[in-house]
């Protein structure tokens, strides 16, 4: 189910679609998350200040079977 677009105007997509604080992470920057390449900051939000992230998924139930965690996060230039 697709709400709509995200901040930088592309569709969200599980596995790839990551809101972020954009003072942080610029939008459009490619993630590695916990060594899994693939991700990209395309989205932001309220509650998304500093360090934390928001991982879009397609179905409630997959957000709270992923839940709420600390991950290791890189990309070019960090």
């Amino acid at each position: 189910m697709q709400y709509g677009l995200t901040a930088s105007g592309t569709a969200p997509r599980q596995g790839r679609t990551v809101a972020v604080d954009p003072d942080v992470i610029p939008l459009g920057t490619q993630l590695t998350i916990d060594g899994k390449a693939g991700y990209i900051a395309e989205d932001t939000g309220s509650g998304i200040e500093g360090h934390t992230l928001d991982m879009y998924f397609d179905r409630h139930e997959d957000a709270l079977r992923w839940g709420v965690r600390k991950v290791t996060v890189s990309w070019a230039g960090s």
